[in-house]
């Protein structure tokens, strides 16, 4: 009832849900930060935020589902993982 059509609901799911944990994740890093630190926050955030919460059912289902639905790929994609790497 609330969105137009499942893509729409697909999109929504993703900009709320996931993206403002990756917008977290940009800040400036001081040049004196080790690689290993800020790869386990990364990895502390990503156990935390997303994989122990039911928001990792949104990256399960882009995993099982991508090949069906590539513009769905493409948005999680630009929506999330860009912001993450």
């Amino acid at each position: 009832l609330y969105f137009k059509d499942k893509d729409a609901l697909f999109r929504e799911l993703v900009t709320t849900s996931l993206a403002p944990v990756f917008d977290r994740l940009q800040f400036d890093v001081p040049v004196e930060v080790p690689t290993r630190t800020l790869l386990n926050d990364f990895a502390d955030i990503f156990l935390r935020d997303i994989y122990a919460t039911p928001r990792i059912n949104i990256l399960r289902m882009v995993i099982a589902e991508g090949r069906h639905f590539p513009d769905h790929v493409d948005f999680y994609y630009r929506e999330v993982v860009e912001r993450g790497v």
